[in-house]
């Protein structure tokens, strides 16, 4: 299976969602020539989609949370392909986003034990249920 499938698991009918994706917005350090352009595609990267997934090994253990990893794009270590959802809601001084037309879109799934008993869990469910009913509404117009 491609690391871009669209496949989706199987989950019982009342608690599937179909969620909008975001399309990949890279933040890049603010000194280099793609930090100028409007928006980008995956070959401005040097990537293919095909291809794109085989960078993953690459990057791992290069920083252990978004912020570390923000911070090594702002010193040019690295570049990063994030959600857009990412991009707005983590500025970062140094640090530019710019949207990749052609990239994959990055799916998230909430997943949970049909036993679980966690209050925690049932409230994350219902907020991701009433977010992704929220946004198919506005999709729908």
């Amino acid at each position: 299976m491609s690391p871009w499938s669209t496949s989706r698991t199987t989950a019982p009918p009342s608690t599937r969602r179909t969620w909008q994706p975001n399309r990949a917005s890279p933040p890049s350090p603010r000194a280099t020539p793609l930090a100028g352009r409007d928006g980008l595609s995956l070959a401005d990267l040097g990537l293919r989609a095909d291809e794109a997934h085989r960078y993953i090994d690459e990057v791992r253990g290069k920083g252990q949370d978004l912020a570390q990893l923000l911070t090594l794009v702002g010193l040019g270590d690295l570049v990063a392909l994030l959600p857009a959802s990412v991009a707005d809601r983590c500025p970062r001084p140094g640090v530019v986003c710019r949207s990749v037309a052609d990239a994959p879109p990055a799916v998230r799934a909430v997943v949970w034990p049909q036993q679980s008993r966690s209050t925690a869990a049932a409230a994350l469910v219902r907020a991701a249920v009433r977010v992704a009913d929220e946004v198919r509404e506005r999709a729908a117009g």
